[in-house]
């Protein structure tokens, strides 16, 4: 269980920022400059990243 010792409030709110960046802000930058494969890549990690960090914060909510 140490491994989910790691996922705590620090890292679910480091996780949030940069799934916002990734997702939302540099795809943006992608569409402009008709990048649409680079697009969806760049939102499916920063939403990814988004939805695995609450669940395993949620987890790790659970379980302790």
């Amino acid at each position: 269980m140490k491994v989910l010792d790691s996922f705590g409030i620090y890292f679910i709110f480091m996780m949030i920022i940069q799934g916002v960046i990734v997702g939302f802000y540099d795809s943006t930058k992608f569409k402009k400059l008709n990048l649409e494969r680079d697009f969806k890549i760049a939102r499916f990690i920063g939403i990814g990243a988004i939805v695995v960090s609450l669940i395993l914060f949620s987890i790790k909510s659970i379980l302790t």
